[in-house]
């Protein structure tokens, strides 16, 4: 259990690094924003669908994985209806004075802090499946909250904040990582088929997020990189899945 709520925890604070890069860098490039993103979700496509619904079929079956990846993606629609999506990174900023910047930047943090414990949930479900599934799934979700961290941290950096206050805004917000990770083991022990829709809601967390943040802000980036970001995402996890590198 130490060993996966750790791996839990650094790939929650990968949130703390993006803020980390925009404090003391600023604003990534275009290019670089969108290839991050691009392979960010080219790993999450190789997990959920090769790795994650797979494994929920094995541990389960097919009603079940059915249910929990419909189940995964309903609960990160309400959580995207229930919070604002408000972003920064890249939108216009006139007119905004510095107490509204550090409101949003604050805000976004608070959804990051939200959106990562079902994250956290498909962490745990991982390791319970198999250790190489868990850190792999944990390398995936530690990758796309990078970007993540950068947009909560942008808004606040322009506010005035100071560099180590938005670290530590950013990183707190990862911390929901470990503890949806935490809640998720303690409920898979009850149940054998609560392993089942675990990896299953997971599954269809980690498309919705997908589709709805990392490959629609990836193209809006930059559209080439993006596909460039893809492939290579696509094709290191598929190598390494079937490769028996991990």
């Amino acid at each position: 259990m130490y060993e996966t709520l750790l791996i839990s925890t650094m790939a929650g604070l990968a949130t703390g690094l993006g803020g980390l890069i925009v404090a003391c860098f600023g604003k990534p490039s275009v290019k670089a924003l969108s290839l991050i993103l691009g392979i960010a979700a080219g790993i999450n496509i190789v997990i959920a669908t090769v790795e994650l619904l797979p494994a929920a079929v094995e541990h389960g079956n097919l009603f079940l994985m059915s249910a929990g990846f419909v189940f995964g993606i309903a609960i990160m629609s309400l959580i995207d209806r229930a919070i604002p999506n408000v972003n920064l990174l890249n939108g216009d900023r006139a007119g905004l004075d510095s107490a509204r910047l550090i409101r949003v930047g604050i805000l976004i943090a608070v959804a990051l802090a939200v959106h990562n414990l079902p994250e956290g949930l498909a962490i745990g479900a991982g390791f319970e499946a198999t250790h190489s599934l868990g850190a792999i799934i944990a390398l995936a979700i530690g990758l796309h909250n990078i970007p993540e961290g950068m947009g909560a941290a942008a808004p606040l950096k322009m506010g005035g904040m100071d560099n180590k206050r938005i670290v530590l805004i950013t990183s707190l917000a990862g911390l929901a990582t470990p503890l949806g990770t935490f809640i998720g083991m303690l409920l898979m022990r009850l149940s054998a088929a609560f392993v089942s829709l675990s990896l299953a809601f997971g599954g269809g967390a980690i498309m919705y997020v997908v589709c709805k943040e990392l490959i629609p802000e990836s193209q809006r980036q930059h559209a080439q990189y993006a596909i460039y970001g893809m492939t290579l995402g696509f094709l290191i996890t598929l190598i390494l899945i079937f490769g028996e590198i991990i």
